[in-house]
C-alpha cells in the first residue's frame, strides 16, 4: 500500500514538474536577438545613376605611384587619372555608373599605358567602411556599384584612383598632348633616361600573368642598380626594407637563392638591353661572392668589389599572399632600399611605389529636415500661415559652412536643407516668433517644441534642437505648435417642466449577494493550472484503485 502510495504521489509530482516546465519555457521561448550581420558584399548593378553621378574631369589629376600629380613619365613609369565624383543625391544599393578612364595620345590615339589587367577595388568610407565595389576593365572600363552602406548619407563625395605603367618608345625630350576618358586634355613630357649615364637607382614590376599561376614568392620583382663610378667600390652593401603596414614580405628560403644567383655586374645599366644578366662581366662570380642576409622585412646584400665604371645589378623577389595571377594583385606595394657606400659617401635611400588597379574613398554628406505639426483646430484661413526656422550651422573642420540660415515651414510639411553639408556640421534649430491670425489662439507653452529625437540635444524647453551630422543618422525633426480651442458657445437654459410626485412604494426587499473573490488574469491563470494539476491528480487517483481491484 505505501508503495502504491509513492507511486501516486511520484505521479503527481511529474505531472506537476511538467506543468511548471511548460509554464517556464513559455517565458524563455521568445523573440531572439538577430545574428550579427555579415560582412558586406556589393550587389549585382542594377539601376545605372551615371547621369546623377558628377565626374569632375576639369579637377582630374595625371599622378604618379605615390599619388602625386605629375607632367612628365617615361616607359614603365607608374601613370594613372584621380578623379572626383559626387554623387548628386541619395543613392541606394544596386546602383552603379561608369566611366573611361583611359590616357592616349591625342594626336595618333594609341593609349600611353600599357595593357591593363582587369582588378577589383573597394569603395572606402573616410571611417573604414565599404561603401561600394569597382572594377577597371581592361579596356579601361571603370564601373562603381554600391551596397546599403550608402543609403544613410544625403550625398557622397570622394576620388577614384586608377594606375598602371606607362608605354613610350620614343627618344625622349618629347611633349605628348594627352587625352583623359576621351573628355579633357593635359600636357605630359616624356622622358627617357640618358644612355651611358648610370645611377642609384630601383625599379620594380609584377612578374604575375593574366591567364596562368605563377609563383607568389616572385609576384613583384625589385631591382637595384649600384654603379661604381671611375673607381672601384669595395665592401659596399644595400639593405633593402619592407615598409610598416605593407601588403607584401620576403620570403628568406626564396630570396637566398635566388638573388644569390641574381646579383650581377654590367656595363651600362642605361638601357634594358644593358641590364640583362646575359652581359654579367663576371660569370657568375659577383653573385656567388655575396652574403645575404634576410628576414621577412629585411634583406642585407654585402657585395665583392665593384669594378671601376661597371654598377653591381641585386634581383630581390618579394612574396605577396595569396596572388597567383596578375588581376590578384591590387593596391600599392611600396619599397625602400638604402646605399652603404665605403668612404663617407651619402647615398639618399630610394623608394619605389607600384600601383597596380585602382582605389577609391568615399566621404559622406547629410542633410536633415524639419517637419511643422499642429496640435488642435487649425482654421482654414490659417492653413497657408508659415512657420520661420533659424538655423545655424558650425563645422570647425570646414568653417566655410559656419552660417546662420532663415528658412520657413507650413503646417503639416517639412522643410530639408537644400544642400548636402559635410560630416562634422553642429546644426541648431529653433523657431522663430509664432504667426499671428484671425481666430487662433496658440497656447505658448506648448508650442516651438521640438519632440525628442535619438541624437539630438534639446535645450531652452525643448525649443531648440542640436545635433551633429554623422553618416549613420538621418535627422528628421518634428516641432510643434498648439492651437487653443474655442470656447463653446453658451444656450439659454428653459425652466424645467414641474415632475409630479408620485406615491412611494415600499421596496421588494433585495437578496445578499454571495462573497465572490476578484478575478485577476494572473489568477484566473493560477487557477486554472491549480484546476488542471487537481483534474490530472484525480485520474491518476481512479486509474490507480482500478488496478487495485
Amino acid at each position: 500500500m505505501v508503495t502504491q502510495k509513492r507511486r501516486y504521489l511520484g505521479a503527481l509530482l511529474a505531472v506537476f514538474a511538467l506543468v511548471l516546465s511548460f509554464l517556464g519555457l513559455a517565458q524563455v521561448v521568445g523573440p531572439q536577438a538577430p545574428a550579427a550581420a555579415v560582412p558586406l558584399s556589393c550587389p549585382d548593378p542594377t539601376t545605372n545613376v551615371s547621369n546623377k553621378v558628377t565626374l569632375d574631369w576639369d579637377n582630374a589629376q595625371l599622378v604618379d605611384d605615390a599619388g602625386r600629380e605629375t607632367r612628365a613619365v617615361g616607359d614603365w613609369w607608374g601613370l594613372g587619372i584621380k578623379l572626383p565624383w559626387n554623387t548628386e543625391g541619395r543613392v541606394k544599393a544596386g546602383d552603379y555608373f561608369t566611366y573611361s578612364a583611359s590616357i592616349v595620345n591625342a594626336a595618333t590615339g594609341e593609349s600611353v599605358l600599357r595593357p591593363n589587367v582587369a582588378r577589383k577595388f573597394d569603395v572606402t568610407s573616410n571611417n573604414g567602411v565599404v561603401v561600394g565595389c569597382g572594377s577597371w576593365a581592361a579596356d579601361g572600363t571603370v564601373t562603381v556599384v554600391f551596397n546599403d552602406k550608402v543609403e544613410s548619407a544625403a550625398q557622397w563625395y570622394g576620388h577614384i584612383s586608377t594606375n598602371g605603367l606607362t608605354s613610350y618608345t620614343g627618344p625622349g625630350g618629347e611633349k605628348y598632348t594627352v587625352k583623359l576618358g576621351d573628355k579633357v586634355e593635359r600636357e605630359l613630357d616624356m622622358l627617357r633616361r640618358t644612355p651611358g649615364v648610370p645611377r642609384y637607382q630601383k625599379d620594380g614590376w609584377l612578374t604575375l600573368s593574366e591567364d596562368k599561376d605563377g609563383d607568389e614568392n616572385k609576384a613583384i620583382m625589385w631591382r637595384v642598380v649600384f654603379p661604381a663610378g671611375d673607381k672601384a667600390v669595395t665592401g659596399a652593401s644595400i639593405v633593402d626594407e619592407v615598409p610598416a603596414g605593407s601588403n607584401w614580405s620576403f620570403n628568406c628560403d626564396v630570396v637566398n637563392e635566388y638573388t644569390k644567383n641574381h646579383t650581377y655586374l654590367v656595363t651600362d645599366p642605361t638601357t634594358s638591353e644593358g641590364l640583362a644578366q646575359g652581359n654579367d662581366t663576371s660569370k657568375g662570380a659577383f653573385g656567388a661572392a655575396a652574403k645575404i642576409e634576410c628576414t621577412s622585412t629585411k634583406v642585407t646584400v654585402t657585395l665583392a668589389e665593384i669594378p671601376a665604371n661597371q654598377s653591381a645589378i641585386i634581383l630581390l623577389p618579394a612574396h605577396i599572399e595569396g596572388a597567383k595571377r596578375a588581376g590578384d594583385v591590387v593596391g600599392a606595394f611600396a619599397n625602400t632600399v638604402n646605399f652603404n657606400v665605403p668612404g663617407g659617401k651619402v647615398v639618399e635611400p630610394i623608394t619605389k611605389v607600384l600601383r597596380y588597379g585602382a582605389a577609391a574613398d568615399a566621404y559622406a554628406h547629410q542633410t536633415f529636415s524639419v517637419t511643422k505639426k499642429i496640435e488642435g483646430p487649425l482654421p482654414d484661413s490659417a492653413k497657408d500661415l508659415e512657420y520661420p526656422l533659424t538655423i545655424t550651422l558650425k563645422n570647425d573642420a570646414d568653417p566655410a559652412v559656419n552660417k546662420t540660415v532663415e528658412a520657413t515651414v507650413k503646417a503639416g510639411e517639412t522643410y530639408t536643407y537644400p544642400t548636402s553639408l559635410p560630416l562634422g556640421t553642429v546644426v541648431t534649430v529653433a523657431e522663430g516668433d509664432l504667426p499671428a491670425g484671425a481666430g487662433i489662439t496658440w497656447v505658448d507653452g506648448d508650442s516651438r517644441v521640438f519632440e525628442a529625437a535619438g541624437g539630438v540635444t534639446l535645450s531652452a524647453d525643448k525649443r531648440e534642437a542640436t545635433f551633429t551630422l554623422t553618416d549613420d543618422l538621418i535627422y528628421s525633426l518634428t516641432l510643434t505648435n498648439t492651437v487653443a480651442p474655442s470656447p463653446a458657445p453658451s444656450a439659454t437654459p428653459s425652466a424645467p417642466a414641474p415632475t409630479p410626485s408620485a406615491t412611494p412604494s415600499a421596496p421588494a426587499p433585495t437578496p445578499s449577494p454571495a462573497p465572490q473573490l476578484a478575478k485577476t488574469g494572473t489568477d484566473a491563470a493560477g487557477l486554472g493550472v491549480m484546476a488542471g494539476i487537481v483534474a490530472i491528480a484525480g485520474l491518476s487517483l481512479v486509474v490507480a484503485k482500478r488496478r487495485n481491484r
